[in-house]
């Protein structure tokens, strides 16, 4: 993900997951995020909040700059959360499960629609069991390596063949977007 939105712009800076009931006010449920001007001397940092019911929020302890491109894994396991960003641990301890049977999802927001993301995200994955420590710093190196081989890939493409890199994906979008329509 990559968040464009100052951390003092507003009392979230973004939501990047959210599972939780489509609409609810009192959200309650599991979201990750960026944490805003609510909470003093925690500005930028990634957070985790149960809804308003009950009320629990993590924060982590590592400054988010704005318009930087990050790795984010979320895990729970029981009580037990605990988020990673950029493959390392960033913030854990225990908060209740609430609304664990709703399986809506939501990326980019909150499930109430607060606190969009102001920026871009590359991709998401949801599994199926908690992923241990290893695992989610493994998924931000492969994640970095995609990345790091796709400029490569765009450099030769221009530098050396002539391709105009930016048309090409435009094109290569419209196609993918004809094929996901029919």
């Amino acid at each position: 993900f990559r968040n464009d939105m100052g951390h003092r712009e507003r009392a979230v800076t973004a939501y990047l997951f959210s599972r939780g009931p489509a609409g609810d006010p009192q959200a309650p449920g599991e979201h990750i995020g960026i944490s805003g001007s609510y909470q003093s001397g925690k500005e930028g940092r990634l957070l985790f909040f149960n809804g308003n019911a009950r009320n629990q929020t993590l924060y982590g302890s590592n400054l988010i700059p704005p318009g930087t491109w990050n790795h984010v894994v979320y895990v729970r396991d029981g009580a037990q959360v605990a988020a990673y960003l950029n493959g390392k641990p960033e913030l854990t301890g225990n908060a209740e499960a609430v609304g664990s049977q709703v399986r809506d999802l939501f990326l980019g927001a909150r499930c109430d629609q607060f606190g969009p993301l102001k920026g871009d995200m590359a991709g998401f994955a949801l599994f199926d069991r908690a992923l241990k420590a290893q695992e989610a710093e493994a998924a931000a190196i492969a994640t970095r390596l995609a990345d790091a081989l796709k400029l490569e890939m765009d450099t030769f493409l221009q530098k050396e063949l002539g391709v105009d890199v930016t048309k090409l994906n435009q094109e290569l979008e419209s196609v993918t977007k004809n094929v996901n329509q029919n």
